[in-house]
């Protein structure tokens, strides 16, 4: 049985179809469809779908040709698994100190849970940057340097999750004097950052 790869590139050309044609036809880039077909990177399961309808080929045949296809289907749920307790992490850390910052109990055994937890946070989340190239399937150069698959881009909900944390950086820069904000602004900082984790899935889109 043919793998993914060639699975798209022989019926492709059974249709008489051009890869800038079904590029624009799925609104991605013509060198995407390229990547697809060297086996150079796999889609995600919603654009597997799409390629299903375009191609006239069924799920089932495209899954049952290649193991790394497979295998990269099961990376992203476990990446987004991985993501979702990421960010419930980074939530509930920000509730934490939201709650240690107005109740004002920096002293004794307060102080040092808090340092624990804190010390904690920051090994979770180096391990979690750590294992992240495994997941995107990339190598840890190109991660340090996009932090995204290559064939990605950012989507619309990542650009307002941007617009939004930028108004809260500058907007604590700017309000600090005022108490409210200075007890919260770190602990909204965190919260943002717990949901851009958990909608990481929706965060990045293949590159149109």
């Amino acid at each position: 049985m043919m793998n993914f790869s060639k699975q798209l590139r022989e019926q492709r050309k059974q249709l008489g179809l051009t890869q800038a044609a079904v590029a624009e036809g799925l609104h991605v880039t013509r060198q995407t469809i390229s990547n697809w077909e060297q086996g150079k990177n796999y889609p995600d399961l919603t654009m597997l779908v799409q390629l299903s309808t375009v191609y006239q080929i069924s799920l089932d045949s495209l899954l049952k040709g290649d193991q790394r296809l497979k295998d990269s289907l099961e990376r992203g749920r476990a990446n987004h698994a991985f993501n979702v307790i990421s960010g419930l992490v980074w939530i509930m850390y920000g509730l934490i100190q939201a709650v240690y910052n107005v109740t004002n109990i920096g002293d004794g055994v307060s102080g040092y849970l808090n340092m624990a937890i804190t010390m904690v946070f920051f090994a979770a989340f180096t391990y979690s940057e750590y294992v992240a190239p495994f997941f995107l399937g990339i190598s840890g150069k190109t991660y340090n340097r996009l932090g995204h698959r290559p064939d990605q881009r950012p989507s619309l909900l990542w650009k307002v999750w941007l617009a939004t944390t930028l108004v809260l950086v500058v907007s604590g820069l700017i309000f600090s004097w005022v108490l409210v904000v200075r007890q919260y602004y770190w602990p909204l900082l965190l919260g943002a950052a717990g949901v851009n984790q958990i909608l990481q899935k929706y965060m990045w889109k293949v590159a149109g």
